[in-house]
């Protein structure tokens, strides 16, 4: 299934990622800050390479809101609810993604 948008080495701001039949967001190299992903039939954003992901709203995905792959990606205050997988799932140690803190990501 493809994305609804594929990022490689850029930057997405203030965006929706809606009813798309794999992820919403997939980001290589890239930020992605203050989106919304919803209904999409995998994760809301998957970040598979070295990318920094902040303040997006991640709802009612059919996986993971947020799914990390083990390659240094940077996820704060993201927010995530009613996604079938769950809220956030970070794939290593190699990635920063914190459930305390200012900077905390959070399930509401």
């Amino acid at each position: 299934m493809s994305a609804g948008i594929l990022v490689d080495s850029s930057t997405i701001i203030r965006c929706r990622a809606n009813n798309n039949g794999g992820n919403g967001i997939r980001a290589t190299y890239s930020t992605i800050a203050e989106c919304i992903t919803k209904f999409n039939g995998e994760h809301g954003i998957y970040a598979a390479r070295t990318s920094q992901i902040s303040e997006n709203c991640l709802t009612e995905n059919g996986e993971y809101g947020l799914y990390l792959d083990p390659n240094n990606n940077y996820a704060i205050k993201n927010g995530a609810a009613d996604n079938t997988g769950g809220a956030f799932y970070s794939q290593g140690p190699n990635n920063y993604l914190p459930t305390s803190g200012d900077d905390a990501n959070y399930e509401f």
